[in-house]
């Protein structure tokens, strides 16, 4: 394989400190382009490696840039970063692999398909590998090292597409345009619906196919760079996001579907959290939604019933009573899901050694949740507005038949056992949080917005698993009860400072503290009985400077967090931590014509999970049990 780095060494001089590039490309490669941009200038230095960007293809129109926003304009959402220190420039791929998808989508009409989400899904169970988002040309190029993989591929206005494919060149995808509210869909028409600008993404769902697609949580998997796989919302790069609906902190992602598509405005990415946000934010989805204004009663019935080798149905309402300054609002979702098969390849490392295992498991098993919402809205006058609202979650699941599970365990490449094992399990969740809220209009030119939230919510588990070994006949049976209880308290508010029509600042505070408490029983004795409580209690001070000038729009904010944690096993503390961080933050973006120059700064940290700390026991096999760690 071919590894040549392209590095040229180029006199600099005062005369050429203010050098512009306008340059068009059309459909050629990442490594030509910054190979040309080379040629075209002598202010910069750009390194590198041909190899790891040759079949990344880039459209792009360049007028007027500095070389560095150029460059960041070819990236776009490309798994490739750059890095700038003085007049160096690097350049390279994220995902380092020499195997890579690659394709175009295309309508029926064969224009190109931008703002398209691909992903990667593993071919055995569906299980999300990796993704990305087509560009101007419609291209994608994905890093992969699985030698073939669904590719799935969604988009605005288009039917969903499906297929496998062997790792490569896969030519070309057309997609066809949904069929239902056809009057509204318009070929290329998911372009209007889509902005980009300083370091957010929105998707304007109001007057768009989308508005009745169903539910706030069916909207959310169009969002360019976002996947949904396992029941969880992924972004590309960036993980789990926190989701905010109209600027209150969602507790639970059952809310997401009390709530119809056609009451959504508009659903915001952003993938440069700003100062406002807790320092462990990666990525935020703001979903902002439509408040109703004429008198009257309306609601929304529906039902849904699936097959996917067993039934599964979903049904709800949700009511909406507005008269005069009162909006009142109710909520009902039941969920019923069966699902059906599973395969498993784990690998793990224990100290020095090595273990991994091989299973193939079949099982069926059903979850039922009932979730409802119901809350108010009061305009006390057109400057103050009050409201509150309680979300309760009541769900459980049950393993209803294993008659399938065969395991190989092995250790450093060592068969240990080999087992056909049969599992009973069953779930109890409840979840209850409260939220009252307060948006005043103080002056002309300043904004309070108070939120205040109680969550409190309980999860009981039990699992009985039986092994029995093909090698000896040996049958152990192990039982497994966790009992964890949550509670938390968080407290928000922020100023809203409009300086001019330009300029805002925004500045604030927000407190909460947690409790999470529980405990782990095994009937047998095999692992110890484990009791744990954890105590987390956050300050945090922040304010966000936002401007607006002639193309150009950015942000600059400063965050403070200050925690206090506390951690205990068996009632003896074995841990307390204090935390002390300022993070800073900064998104710049301009427009050049039909192309947007994106730059985002933020700093964050990450810090350990409650389940990582909590020490209940989750059983696997005899050789396989996983817990947090305390100390």
């Amino acid at each position: 394989m071919k590894w040549i780095v392209f590095n040229l060494m180029l006199m600099i001089s005062m005369g050429i400190s203010a050098q512009r590039i306008t340059r068009q490309y059309n459909n050629v490669p990442f490594s030509a382009a910054l190979k040309d941009l080379n040629a075209r200038q002598d202010k910069y230095v750009i390194n590198f490696v041909y190899d790891e960007l040759e079949d990344f293809k880039v459209t792009k129109t360049i007028k007027n840039e500095s070389v560095p926003n150029a460059i960041l304009n070819l990236i776009g959402f490309y798994p490739i970063k750059m890095k700038q220190v003085d007049n160096i420039i690097i350049v390279e791929c994220i995902q380092k692999t020499s195997n890579k998808m690659m394709g175009r989508i295309v309508d029926t009409r064969h224009q190109p398909v931008d703002f398209a989400n691909v992903a990667l899904l593993n071919v055995s169970d569906s299980s999300l590998i990796t993704g990305g988002v087509t560009n101007e040309n419609g291209q994608f190029v994905i890093p992969c090292e699985a030698k073939k993989a669904i590719v799935k591929v969604s988009c605005v206005g288009y039917n969903t597409f499906y297929n496998v494919y062997g790792i490569g060149e896969i030519g070309v995808i057309t997609l066809n345009e949904a069929t239902v509210n056809l009057q509204e869909v318009v070929v290329m028409g998911h372009r209007k619906y889509i902005l980009k600008e300083n370091g957010r993404l929105t998707l304007n769902v109001q007057n768009s196919n989308l508005q009745n697609i169903g539910k706030a949580a069916d909207v959310i998997k169009y969002v360019p760079g976002m996947l949904y796989t396992n029941g969880k919302y992924e972004v590309f790069g960036k993980g789990e996001p926190v989701i905010y609906i109209d600027g209150r902190k969602v507790a639970n992602a059952s809310e997401l579907s009390l709530i119809p598509s056609s009451d959504v405005k508009a659903v915001q990415l952003i993938t440069n959290p700003g100062a406002e946000y807790d320092a462990g934010t990666r990525s935020v989805i703001a979903i902002s939604t439509i408040h109703h204004k004429l008198d009257g009663l309306s609601g929304i019935a529906s039902a849904e019933l699936s097959r996917h080798k067993n039934w599964s149905n979903k049904e709800g309402i949700n009511i909406n009573i507005h008269k005069g300054a009162l909006d009142v609002f109710l909520a009902y979702q039941y969920d019923n899901t069966r699902s059906d098969i599973r395969y498993d390849v784990n690998q793990f490392n224990y100290e020095q050694d090595t273990f991994h295992e091989i299973s193939a498991s079949e099982y069926s098993d059903r979850s039922r949740s009932h979730d409802y919402n119901v809350g108010m809205n009061y305009a006390i006058n057109k400057n103050h507005t009050i409201g509150g609202r309680y979300l309760g979650s009541i769900s459980n699941y049950k393993m209803l038949d294993s008659p399938f599970d065969y395991m190989q365990t092995y250790k450093n490449d060592e068969l240990l056992t080999s087992t056909d094992n049969k599992t009973e399990e069953s779930e109890k969740e409840r979840f209850h949080n409260v939220n009252l809220y307060y948006i005043g209009k103080l002056t002309d030119n300043l904004q309070l917005n108070l939120d205040a939230d109680y969550v409190y919510s309980q999860l009981k588990h039990k699992q009985q698993v039986s092994e029995t070994s093909r090698i000896d006949a040996v049958s152990e049976i192990t039982h497994m009860q966790n009992d964890q209880r949550n509670r938390a308290t968080a407290l928000k508010g922020v100023f809203a400072w409009n300086m001019n029509k330009n300029n805002r600042l925004d500045f604030g505070t927000d407190f909460s503290k947690i409790s999470s408490w529980g405990m782990s029983v095994n009937e047998e004795g095999k692992i110890a009985d484990a009791q744990f409580k954890n105590k987390e209690t956050k300050y945090a001070g922040f304010a966000t400077f936002r401007l607006c000038a002639s193309k150009w729009k950015g942000s600059i904010g400063l965050r403070y967090e200050y925690i206090h944690a506390i951690n205990t096993d068996q009632g003896e503390v074995k841990n307390k931590t204090n935390y002390s961080d300022l993070l800073p933050s900064l998104s710049l973006s301009t427009m050049f014509g039909r192309v947007g120059m994106n730059l985002d700064f933020s700093s964050r940290v990450s810090r350990p999970s409650f389940r990582q700390l909590n020490n209940s026991v989750s059983y696997n096999n005899q050789y396989h049990y996983e817990q947090g760690n305390i100390s």
